[in-house]
This record gives structure tokens, sequence and C-alpha cells, in this order.
């Protein structure tokens, strides 16, 4: 294959990429709200709030969106939060996320979700898009309501990214969270 092709090949999925990517996330301004959607499943023990994604970082061939996703368990009424990333970029090689650092060098959870790409042959490389949630400690997010709040991932090949997570979308999934109350339970009839 020639470079002409292989350029004109590279070129496309990259433009693919983009447009999926502005077709899926969008950018906040500080002054929008965040919008967030609950999911009540009653086989889950926790109601879900999922905020909308929006991008974090964009260069020429890789793209990075962040949603926060916000869990109340139904019994105990506790919160928990994750950031959940994805990741799209083009190359050889799988860039595997190994762990995430606040600004305090605390260690967070990661969790991969979902990786399609691997066992590129191309010489120009291919496309790749990864997932993952990221524990965030709810005390953390709760002091960043309105300064936002950012955390470090590492990745195993040694590439690093910082991810913002804008004071907006903190604040809209704290409201959230704390508008959804547990039911109270039930009352046991008298015989």
């Amino acid at each position: 294959m020639g470079w002409g092709v292989r350029r004109v090949a590279w070129i496309s999925t990259v433009l693919i990429g983009l447009l999926l990517g502005a077709c899926t996330v969008r950018s906040m301004t500080p002054e929008e709200p965040a919008k967030t959607s609950r999911y009540d499943d009653q086989f889950k023990p926790y109601v879900e709030i999922v905020g909308e994604p929006y991008r974090t970082g964009a260069l020429p061939y890789n793209l990075m969106s962040t949603r926060l996703r916000g869990r109340r368990d139904r019994a105990t009424g506790d919160k928990s939060i994750l950031a959940e990333v994805q990741f799209e970029y083009h190359g050889k090689l799988t860039i595997k996320v190994e762990q995430a650092r606040n600004a305090r060098a605390v260690p967070l959870v990661v969790r991969t979700l979902y990786h399609e790409g691997g066992g590129c042959r191309k010489e120009s490389g291919c496309p790749h898009v990864s997932v993952f949630n990221v524990e965030i400690p709810l005390a953390d997010l709760e002091a960043a309501r309105t300064s936002g709040y950012a955390f470090k991932l590492f990745a195993q090949a040694g590439a690093e990214h910082v991810v913002h997570v804008n004071a907006v979308s903190i604040d809209s999934m704290l409201k959230a969270l704390d508008a959804w109350q547990p039911a109270p339970a039930p009352v046991a009839k008298a015989r």
C-alpha cells in the first residue's frame, strides 16, 4: 500500500472518530447546568444518576469525554460517585490505564469497562476506544463543588493524562443525589 493510500485511510479514520465524538459529547460552559438522568432498576441495590458526557480533552487524533455516575443505596441512602472516562485514540498499541491519583497523590480505584481495538497490524495504527470508571471519594467532590476536581490517569506504557471534572457537573450530580430519598421501610401489619 502506497503512502498516499495509507495517509488517506489514516485521515479518514481520524475524521470519523472526531465526527462520532462530536455527536456523543459536547463542550460545556461554566454557566450551563449539567443534565442528569435517573435510572431506577428494581434489580439493583441502588438508584443510579447519570450525568451528561462532556469533552475533557481533544488532540488532533485523541478524544476524551467524562461523565459522572452517582449511586444512592436504596436501603441506607449512602452515596457514591464514579467518573466514567471514555478515551478514543489512534495508534498501534493499546493504552491500558493502570491507576489514577488525585491532586494529593492518593490512589483512586480504576475499573476498565470496555476496550475495543487491539491486535493492530497496520503500519499507520488503528482506532481504539477505552471506557473505564474511577471511584472518587464523595468528600473530595463535595469540597470541589465550586472549583472542580482533577485526577491523573497513569497508563502501563508511561502515558499520563489529567482529567478535569468541572464544578457544574459536580454540583448537578450532588443535587440530584440529594434529591432522591430512599423509600421508607414498609410497616408490618399487626395480626
